[in-house]
């Protein structure tokens, strides 16, 4: 790892459903140290675990834990990164994927645990797109902030790749092409081909 390691925090960020799941795997995989709990059990969406924390749910009103995690990596998702501390440096790992796909994999998600998704569909697709730029928008104001975006569709597709800039950007010993072997095409399965 980096000398900057033990100075800052490397957050993986996205929408639920673009990837970030993936993306703790590969850091774990590099070497990395992981901030979880693994209170949430892998299952059919997420065979390979979830890599997640529970108080990163209670960022809005909690963020103590925050420093705990210095040198590690957590999962947060998008909406919370504007509750991190800002006395402390961040690196995150962006993940971006298609809002079609992500709305298409979070109703599967619901539809596996018997819950209905409504039929708003392209109203929700645009909510997230409405977010993701935002949220970009807020990464690149903050000077405590270093971001690598990594698109979902392009780690599953050439992962050595995306796996040597996970490397470069966090600072990793592992190898490539160890840390590529993680990702499971398989699992790639709301592709948008449109």
């Amino acid at each position: 790892m980096n000398d900057g390691a033990a100075g800052c925090i490397y957050v993986v960020s996205g929408l639920p459903r673009s990837g970030t799941s993936l993306a703790m795997d590969l850091l774990q995989a590099g070497g990395m140290e992981l901030f979880t709990d693994g209170a949430r059990e892998p299952d059919a969406d997420n065979p390979n675990g979830y890599f997640e924390h529970i108080l990163a749910t209670r960022l809005r009103t909690e963020s103590d834990w925050v420093y705990g995690a210095i040198g590690k990596a957590v999962k947060i998702i998008s909406p919370s990164l504007r509750f991190l501390p800002v006395d402390v440096r961040y690196r995150i790992v962006f993940m971006r994927r298609d809002v079609r796909e992500i709305s298409r994999s979070q109703e599967r998600m619901l539809e596996r645990l018997g819950k209905g998704t409504g039929d708003n569909r392209e109203e929700i697709e645009q909510v997230m797109a409405s977010h993701l730029h935002q949220v970009e928008g807020w990464i690149a104001l903050q000077g405590h902030v270093d971001v690598l975006y990594l698109d979902y569709a392009q780690v599953v597709t050439a992962p050595e790749e995306a796996c040597q800039r996970l490397i470069e950007f966090a600072g990793l010993a592992g190898d490539a092409g160890h840390m590529a072997a993680r990702v499971d095409p398989m699992l790639y399965r709301q592709r948008e081909t449109t």
